[in-house]
């Protein structure tokens, strides 16, 4: 089966697939194999793989189970044996801008989104790096119970999640004075979990969901995670992974490819993402180191990031790190005395009634 994947995906940057049957975090095996170390998928490596190949540009680890799986702010990501597609892909993209190496997490948002909708499953994108769908019969249910609880009643659930990690660049040498001197190209590995098979486990963390309230509780804003959802529920038919995994890896390749090659590849990529992110256009709240910011969720910057139009008295403790936009952004739009624009680089958002 891995040489059927690997025959399938000629040509991409793909060039070496790993399988493994378990792991703490393929992404954290990913970033191990690149600083040279001897282990890949928590498995011994041979001298041949312990080379350039090992932890080389297009790199794919899959795990059948993550015991460490992780998401943004540290947060686990919790997969029953056999039910997702756990992956990561090892970048090293020579020459790139900072703000195109920042799309990569988006890159990969978008691929996944693709694939699910050509499987026949109707997914959005939830600002910064979520997929997200819903369940007719189970919207109606958490809509209740968010207006029972006062909530913000999202009938959103969780099908997907992307996190990007970046390497410390490498030491090539020492310049003139005794200074160090590092390598130019990042090493950047961006991991996708995918719910595809609805399990007894899932069906508890939709339940205790349920129990502890709506995400967006305006009594205390805390981001609470989204519910789970499986992309054979929201599909309506059971999706093989390796089917999935050819699909999606050979769409990151054509947004790659996109960003490496076009001139104007970071704007038709975030295009493309303003296309299909659901968090446009409404009222959020967003953690931040900086503080919590509310607002509408007005766009999108070169780099993927959200752009807010608050009220400035919303806006109290937040530090500088939310930087505020530039003045030819500001004036786009009718805004009054009391409003401004900031650009929020990542953080936790919830969805607002």
């Amino acid at each position: 089966m891995p040489a059927d994947v690997q025959r399938e995906l000629a040509g991409t940057i793909f060039t070496r697939i790993e399988w493994v049957t378990e792991t703490a975090s393929t992404n954290s095996d990913l970033l191990e194999a690149a600083a040279g170390r001897r282990a890949f998928g928590g498995q011994q490596l041979t001298e041949r793989q312990v080379g350039a190949e090992a932890g080389g540009h297009g790199s794919v680890l899959v795990a059948e189970y993550q015991r460490g799986g992780r998401g943004r702010g540290g947060r686990s990501w919790v997969a029953p044996r056999g039910s997702a597609l756990l992956m990561s892909v090892l970048l090293r993209p020579i020459g790139w801008q900072a703000v195109r190496v920042a799309l990569l997490t988006q890159a990969m948002a978008i691929s996944a989104l693709e694939t699910c909708r050509s499987l026949g499953a109707e997914v959005d994108i939830k600002w910064p790096n979520d997929l997200v769908g819903r369940l007719d019969e189970t919207s109606a249910k958490r809509e209740r119970s968010a207006r029972r609880q006062g909530g913000a009643g999202s009938a959103e659930m969780k099908l997907a999640g992307v996190l990007a990690e970046t390497a410390p660049l490498a030491l090539t040498g020492h310049e003139r004075g005794g200074e160090p001197r590092r390598a130019a190209t990042p090493t950047v590995v961006v991991g996708l979990g995918v719910n595809l098979r609805w399990s007894k486990e899932l069906e508890r963390a939709v339940a205790e969901a349920a129990d502890s309230g709506a995400e967006g509780d305006p009594g205390e804003r805390a981001f609470q995670p989204l519910p789970p959802v499986s992309l054979d529920r929201l599909a309506g038919k059971s999706v093989e992974r390796n089917e999935f995994l050819i699909r999606v890896l050979a769409n990151f390749d054509r947004w790659y490819r996109c960003l490496d090659r076009e001139a104007a590849g970071a704007e038709t990529l975030v295009r493309k993402l303003g296309s299909c992110c659901i968090t446009l256009g409404r009222p959020v709240s967003v953690s931040t180191p900086g503080g919590v910011v509310e607002g509408t969720a007005v766009g999108l910057t070169e780099s993927g990031h959200l752009i807010l139009e608050t009220d400035r008295g919303t806006d109290k403790g937040v530090t500088a790190e939310l930087a505020t936009v530039s003045a030819e952004l500001a004036t786009k739009g009718d805004l009054d005395g009391r409003d401004e624009r900031v650009v929020i680089s990542a953080g936790d958002c919830i969805h607002l009634r």
